[in-house]
């Protein structure tokens, strides 16, 4: 898991809120539900355009930074600015 994973289950798991299921909102931003699972459990970082898609789809609570700070971490840049 990772910080991006974290904001991805916390915006796909809101209780009460009504939000979309991981395959509608895979649909919403142009990926499989698979490949929402795997990126919702951390096993993969989605591509910079689709990770700008999730972060206007879901109002920022997936932000484009947090994903930054992942791809920076996994390219082992440490820590960047966010």
């Amino acid at each position: 898991m990772s910080i991006y994973s974290d904001a991805l289950n916390a915006y796909l798991d809101r209780k009460g809120e009504n939000g979309p299921t991981q395959s509608e909102f895979a649909e919403a931003v142009g990926c499989t539900q698979a490949a929402m699972s795997r990126y919702a459990a951390g096993k993969r970082l989605p591509p910079s355009d689709l990770a700008i898609k999730i972060d206007q789809a879901s109002e920022g609570r997936v932000p484009l930074s947090l994903w930054r700070v992942v791809a920076a971490e996994k390219a082992g840049l440490g820590a960047v600015a966010a």
